[in-house]
């Protein structure tokens, strides 16, 4: 959806007024819990199991912070910096290729 809604959306928006569509996807991200909302990947982030699994397939193998993905969300914001990108999605997700390309006991587990 990621894919086939940006580019029909930076056609749309580029016959209404010049500016750009991107779209950000992130894999697994360690979310500090703050408040009544928690997300629902918390727990298995907990698990140093699940993140050896996750992050085998990863060529970084570790998880997201939250600032790794918002500094890709401020330079596609900004028009200097990414002026003439539209219509893709740029992937914050390690390198993910859903192949082991770690042992799981390689991975450090450890979220810092």
């Amino acid at each position: 959806m990621a894919f086939g809604l940006t580019r029909t959306l930076k056609n749309e928006i580029a016959r209404l007024a010049p500016h750009t569509a991107t779209t950000v996807a992130d894999a697994s991200i360690a979310f500090v819990p703050a408040g009544p909302w928690f997300p629902r990947t918390a727990p298995k982030l907990k698990d140093p199991d699940a993140v050896r699994r996750v992050t085998a397939t990863m060529a970084l193998p570790k998880v997201a912070r939250p600032e790794e993905v918002a500094h890709a969300v401020v330079f596609l914001a900004s028009d200097r910096l990414a002026g003439h990108v539209s219509g893709q999605t740029i992937a914050v997700a390690g390198g993910m290729e859903g192949r082991w390309l770690w042992r799981p006991e390689e991975v450090e587990t450890e979220i810092a």
